[in-house]
């Protein structure tokens, strides 16, 4: 059984541009991805009308 590796390097040059151009692509759809859910979260996670109860410290 091939690797990846001996299957990309056995296709036309263009391929393994193709492979590398999607590969990239898909990377920053990932990033995209996880900034939209941390920002999500952070604003889950940040609510301005808390309050501190007295006696504790807010830092």
């Amino acid at each position: 059984m091939k690797t990846l590796n001996e299957t990309i390097a056995s296709r036309p040059p263009e391929s393994p541009l193709r492979v590398k151009e999607m590969a990239e692509e898909m990377s920053l759809a990932i990033d995209q991805q996880l900034d939209q859910e941390e920002e999500k979260l952070s604003q889950a996670t940040c609510k301005p009308d808390l309050q501190v109860p007295p006696g504790v410290k807010n830092s």
